[in-house]
C-alpha cells in the first residue's frame, strides 16, 4: 500500500517538473550576409547573395522577396546550400518555389531541419540575373543596388561584404564608389573589383546600399523606359530659341525649317517631337531632322540619332454643313507627328535641332491677293520660348515693297528676305503667328483643296439660308391666316359656353331665408344634404351617414383614437320595411343608402370578429375603421347610386348626368379637333405651329365645355329652397360659440354632428364645443337598440324628437381632460397664397408684351420682310478640346465670310517639346516595356528576407 502511494507521488512530481520546464528557445543570426554583383558586358547583373546563419532551435524554411523596381526583369534564379543545388520541382527539403508578382519575385526554399538543441551553422546562396538595372548616361553609367535589405524579418546581421565586379579593368580615378545606410569601407582592387565592407553589424531596419559609377560604354546597356520615366519626373529645361525659315516657292509650296535650341537645367532629355495639324493646308512631305552633330535617320524603332513620322489621314468632312452651321473640325483634318531620339542631354547641357518639311496648300488664293498665315510658335508647349523669329524668303520677282508682313517688328535682310521677331518671350500655351500678304500673281498656286472644300460648305449654307428665307415668307402668310382662325374659335366657344350655362346650368335666385337656423330644416339624411349642397355624392357624405347610424344607436363610434373604431349595437342586417327603436323612442326607418351602409358594416364586422357567426358578444367588439375601409370603398358606387335616386327631386337632371352630358359634348369636340390636328401636323413642317391653330382653337372650345360641365347641374325650385335653408343651418354651426350656449353645443354634438360633417364644418364645431366645455357625444357609448317590422299607422318620429326623447349623453369622467382640434393659423398659409394684385398685373403685362412682339414678327415675315438676325450665317470650329464660333448677318458674301475665317485662322501650329520620358508615336512607344513599378528610390534590389 505504501509502495503504491509512493509511486503516485513520484509520477505527479515528474509531471509537475515537466510542465514547469521552459520551452526550447529559437533564434537565428546572420554571421555574414555577403553579396557578389558581377556587371556583365551586355549590361545585366549576376547577383549571388550568400547567407551564413547561426541557428538555435529548429528551422526548416527560408525566403527572399526581391522587388522589380527599376529593373526590366529578374531571371535564372538558383538556390544552393553549400555545394548542393536545390531543385525547383517537387516538395520537401532541397526544393524551392518561385512566385512572380507584378512588383516583386519571391523565392521560398525548404532545407533539412536544423537541430532542435544546441547551435548549428548553415550557408545558403540565392543567385539570379538582373536585366536592365543600370542607369545609363552619356558620360557615366551607374549601378545602384540595395545589397542588404532593411527588412530581414528581425534577424540580426553581424557582418556584411558587398563585392562588385566590372566587365574590364579601368583606371581607379574613373570610378566612383560609395555606400549609404551604414558605415562601410570601400576598396578598389585590380581596377575591376570594388569591395564594400561593413564597419560592424548592420542594424535591423537599415539597408546596406552600394553605388558604383563607371565610364559609359563599358557595357552594351541602353536607356530603359523606367529610367526615362524616373528622369522625366525631375527634368526641367528651357526653350532658348525657336527660329523659323519660311521659303515661298514660285509654285506656291512652302519650305519650312524650324531651328530649336534648348538648355537642360535639371535631369536628362532623350527625345523631341513636333506635331503639325493639316488644318488649312493640303499636305506635309519631305521631312528631315538633323542636329549639329549629324543628320537623323528614319527608323521604325527608337535609337540615337533617328526619327519616325506618323501621319493621321484627314477626312473629307473636316469642313461640312450639318444643316444649321458650317462646322470646321480640326481633329478630322489630319496631322503629322515627327519624333526623334538622341543621346541624353544632362543637367547643364544644351542641344540644337532642325526640323525641315515641305507644305503644300498653305498659300491662300483670295480675290486680289495671296496670303500665308502661319503659326510659327505652336501653343501646345509646356515651357516658354525665350526668343522667336520668322524669316520669310519671298518668291522670285516679288519685291519686299509688294508684301505686307505682320506679327511683330520687321527687319529687311540684305539677301532680300524679311524677318519678324517676337517681342519678348512666348509664354507656354500661347501661340505666335505671322501673316504674309502678297500680290494675287505672286505665285502660280491655285486654290488649295482645303479652301475649295471650305468654300463648298459655305456655299451650301448660303443656299440653305436663302431657301429658308423664302420658306419663312410663305410660312408666315399661312401662319397669319390660320392663327386668326385659331383665335376665332375660342372667342365663339367662350360665348357659347356662357350662353349654355345661363340657359341650362344657372340656378334661379333662392327665396329669402333667415340668416341662420338653429335646427336642421328637414329630416334629410346627412349624405343627401351633402349631395344637395355639393351637387355630387362625396365620401364625406357617406361618412356623415355612418355617424348618423351612430346617432340612431345602431353603432357606436369612438373618434378619440387616430384610427377611430366602429362597434355594432345591433348585429343583424336590416331589411327593407324594418324600423329602428332606441330605448323608449319612436321607430325610425332608414333610407335605402343608409340601410346599404349599415348592412355592409354588419357583414364586414361579422367577417372580422366572428368569421360569419359565433359569439354575439365578440361580434359587438370595436373594430378599427382601417379594417372596414376596403369594404366601405367597394360599396360606395351602390351607396352613391341610391343617394342619386333620393336626391333626384332636387335637381332638374342629376348632377353627375348633367356633368357627363356636357363633358361628353366637350370630348366629342376635342376628338374632332384631334383628328383635324393630325391633318394639321402634316403642314407643320412647312407652315409651323399655326397649321394646328384652328384645331387647337376648336379643342379649346371642347375643353371649355368639359370645364364648365362641373357648373351645369341645375337645382329645381325645391332644391334651391332646401339648399338655402341648409346653408343657413351651416352658418349657425360655424358660429356656434357666438351663442355661448353649452347646452346647445352639446345638443349639436349629440344630434346634429353628422350634418356638421356633411356640411364640412365638423372641425369648427368640435373646436368650439370643446372651448364651451361640452361633453363626449352620446353616440360614442353603446346603447340598447331594437329593430323590427314597421307597424302600419305607427308614428315615425323625426331625428330630432328621437334623440331628444330616447338618448341622454353620459357624464364624462372628471379626471379625463378633453382637447379640441385646432384649425391652421394664418402663419401656416402656404408660400404663394398671398400673391398681390399688383404682382398679378405685372405678370399679365409681360405676357401681353411678349405675345405682341411675336405677332409683330410674324406679320413682318408675311409681308416679305425677313430680318437677317433671325437666320444668321454661322460657322463653328472645334478640335483639341476647344471651340470657336463666328456669326455673320444673312446676305454676307461667301468671300467675305471666307476672308474673315482665314484672317483669324492659321496653318501650322500644333505642338512640340522635349522629354526625358516615353515616346508619343505608337510604333516607338511599343518598342520597350518595363516590369518595374514606380518607386521613390533610385536604387534596385532590397526587398525582404527571412527564415523560419
Amino acid at each position: 500500500m505504501k509502495r503504491r502511494i509512493l509511486t503516485v507521488v513520484v509520477v505527479a512530481l515528474s509531471l509537475l517538473a515537466s510542465a514547469a520546464a521552459p520551452a526550447p528557445q529559437r533564434s537565428a543570426a546572420y554571421e555574414r550576409y555577403d553579396v557578389d554583383i558581377a556587371v556583365q558586358p551586355d549590361g545585366s547583373l549576376a547577383v549571388a547573395e550568400t547567407y551564413q546563419l547561426r541557428f538555435e532551435g529548429e528551422f526548416r524554411t527560408g525566403f527572399a522577396e526581391i522587388p522589380l523596381d527599376n529593373v526590366l526583369d529578374i531571371v535564372d534564379v538558383e538556390v544552393r546550400e553549400g555545394d548542393r543545388t536545390y531543385t525547383r520541382e517537387g516538395t520537401g527539403p532541397g526544393t524551392y518555389t518561385l512566385e512572380r508578382g507584378y512588383d516583386a519575385i519571391r523565392v521560398d526554399w525548404e532545407y533539412e531541419p536544423t537541430s532542435g538543441s544546441g547551435t548549428e551553422t548553415r550557408i545558403f546562396t540565392v543567385a539570379y540575373r538582373v536585366l536592365g538595372a543600370l542607369w545609363v548616361y552619356p558620360d557615366v553609367d551607374w549601378l545602384m543596388w540595395k545589397a542588404v535589405p532593411a527588412d530581414r524579418s528581425g534577424i540580426p546581421t553581424e557582418a556584411s561584404r558587398v563585392t562588385v565586379h566590372l566587365p574590364e579593368q579601368i583606371e581607379e580615378d574613373r570610378l566612383v564608389a560609395y555606400s549609404s545606410g551604414i558605415e562601410a569601407s570601400v576598396e578598389v582592387t585590380d581596377g575591376q573589383t570594388v569591395v564594400f565592407e561593413s564597419g560592424g553589424s548592420v542594424p535591423g531596419g537599415t539597408a546596406f546600399e552600394v553605388k558604383v559609377g563607371f565610364p559609359h560604354g563599358l557595357t552594351d546597356a541602353t536607356v530603359t523606359d523606367w529610367q526615362r520615366r524616373a528622369d522625366q519626373m525631375i527634368t526641367s529645361y528651357r526653350w532658348t530659341n525657336l527660329d523659323v525659315d519660311l521659303t515661298v516657292s514660285s509654285d506656291g509650296l512652302l519650305q519650312i525649317r524650324e531651328r530649336h535650341a534648348l538648355a537642360v537645367d535639371v535631369g536628362h532629355l532623350y527625345s523631341g517631337y513636333r506635331s503639325i495639324p493639316w488644318i488649312y493646308l493640303d499636305d506635309i512631305r519631305d521631312i528631315s531632322v538633323e542636329s549639329a552633330e549629324q543628320p537623323f535617320a528614319y527608323s521604325e524603332s527608337p535609337c540615337d540619332y533617328c526619327y519616325v513620322v506618323e501621319e493621321k489621314p484627314g477626312r473629307g468632312d473636316w469642313a461640312s454643313f450639318d444643316g444649321d452651321t458650317v462646322v470646321i473640325d480640326t481633329d478630322r483634318a489630319g496631322s503629322t507627328l515627327i519624333e526623334w531620339a538622341f543621346p541624353p542631354i544632362g543637367t547643364g547641357g544644351s542641344g540644337a535641332f532642325e526640323v525641315s518639311y515641305t507644305v503644300d496648300g498653305a498659300v491662300r488664293v483670295l480675290t486680289n491677293t495671296q496670303e500665308i498665315n502661319w503659326t510659327a510658335v505652336f501653343a501646345d508647349r509646356d515651357v516658354p520660348v525665350e526668343s522667336a523669329t520668322v524669316t520669310v524668303h519671298l518668291p522670285p520677282d516679288v519685291s519686299r515693297e509688294e508684301v505686307t508682313l505682320t506679327g511683330g517688328p520687321k527687319t529687311a535682310l540684305p539677301d532680300g528676305s524679311l524677318r519678324v521677331e517676337h517681342d519678348g518671350s512666348v509664354p507656354a500655351g500661347q501661340p505666335w503667328a505671322v501673316t504674309v500678304e502678297m500680290p494675287g500673281d505672286a505665285t502660280s498656286a491655285v486654290t488649295p483643296r482645303w479652301q475649295g472644300q471650305l468654300q463648298n460648305a459655305l456655299e451650301e449654307e448660303r443656299a440653305h439660308l436663302e431657301a429658308e428665307r423664302q420658306r419663312a415668307v410663305r410660312r408666315a402668310r399661312w401662319q397669319v391666316a390660320l392663327g386668326a382662325l385659331g383665335c376665332l374659335f375660342p372667342i365663339l366657344g367662350v360665348t357659347g359656353v356662357i350662353t349654355a350655362w345661363y340657359l341650362w346650368g344657372r340656378d334661379r335666385a333662392a327665396p329669402p331665408v333667415a340668416s341662420y337656423l338653429t335646427e336642421p330644416p328637414s329630416d334629410l339624411p346627412p349624405g343627401i344634404v351633402a349631395y344637395l349642397v355639393d351637387e355630387k355624392p362625396t365620401v364625406k357624405g357617406a361618412l356623415a351617414d355612418l355617424l348618423r347610424l351612430a346617432t340612431l344607436g345602431l353603432i357606436t363610434v369612438d373618434l378619440q383614437k387616430p384610427d377611430f373604431t366602429v362597434r355594432l349595437n345591433w348585429t343583424k342586417r336590416i331589411e327593407e320595411g324594418e324600423s329602428i327603436r332606441v330605448a323608449d323612442g319612436d321607430p325610425i326607418e332608414l333610407a335605402d343608402h343608409e340601410r346599404t351602409l349599415f348592412n355592409m358594416l354588419v357583414d364586414r364586422i361579422r367577417e372580422i370578429r366572428g368569421r360569419g357567426g359565433g359569439d354575439e358578444r365578440a361580434i359587438k367588439g370595436p373594430v378599427p375603421f382601417s379594417r372596414i375601409r376596403e369594404a366601405f370603398q367597394r360599396e360606395l358606387p351602390t351607396i352613391y347610386a341610391e343617394m342619386g335616386e333620393a336626391a333626384s327631386q332636387y335637381f332638374s337632371v342629376l348632377p353627375e348626368t348633367a356633368r357627363r352630358r356636357w363633358s361628353w359634348t366637350g370630348q366629342i369636340v376635342v376628338l374632332v379637333s384631334g383628328a383635324l390636328t393630325l391633318i394639321g401636323l402634316c403642314g407643320t413642317t412647312s407652315i409651323g405651329w399655326p397649321a394646328c391653330a384652328p384645331p387647337l382653337g376648336l379643342a379649346m372650345v371642347g375643353f371649355l365645355f368639359m370645364g364648365v360641365s362641373r357648373w351645369m347641374p341645375q337645382r329645381t325650385t325645391l332644391g334651391i329652397e332646401e339648399a338655402a335653408r341648409w346653408r343657413a343651418f351651416r352658418r349657425y354651426l360655424k358660429n356656434l360659440k357666438r351663442f355661448d350656449d353649452t347646452e346647445a353645443a352639446q345638443a349639436v354634438l349629440d344630434r346634429h354632428f353628422p350634418y356638421a360633417v356633411a356640411l364640412d364644418v365638423d372641425e369648427i364645431v368640435l373646436q368650439q364645443a370643446a372651448e364651451m366645455d361640452a361633453r363626449v357625444p352620446v353616440w360614442t357609448v353603446p346603447v340598447p337598440v331594437d329593430v323590427g317590422r314597421t307597424v302600419v299607422g305607427s308614428e315615425q318620429r323625426s331625428l330630432g324628437k328621437r334623440v331628444s326623447r330616447g338618448l341622454r349623453p353620459p357624464s364624462p369622467p372628471a379626471s379625463t381632460p378633453r382637447t379640441a382640434q385646432a384649425r391652421p393659423s394664418l402663419s401656416d398659409r402656404p408660400v404663394g397664397a398671398d400673391l398681390s394684385l399688383q404682382g398679378l398685373s405685372d405678370s399679365l403685362s409681360r405676357s401681353l408684351n411678349s405675345a405682341s412682339r411675336s405677332l409683330s414678327a410674324v406679320l413682318s415675315k408675311a409681308a416679305g420682310d425677313v430680318d437677317g438676325e433671325d437666320s444668321p450665317f454661322e460657322v463653328a470650329a472645334r478640335g483639341a478640346g476647344k471651340a470657336t464660333k463666328w456669326s455673320w448677318k444673312a446676305g454676307t458674301s461667301t468671300m467675305r465670310v471666307l476672308g474673315d475665317i482665314l484672317e483669324s485662322s492659321s496653318s501650322g501650329g500644333g505642338g512640340g517639346g522635349y522629354s526625358g520620358g516615353g515616346f508619343r508615336s505608337s510604333s516607338w512607344s511599343s518598342g520597350g516595356s518595363s516590369f518595374g513599378g514606380s518607386s521613390s528610390s533610385r536604387s534596385s534590389g532590397g526587398g525582404s528576407r527571412g527564415f523560419g
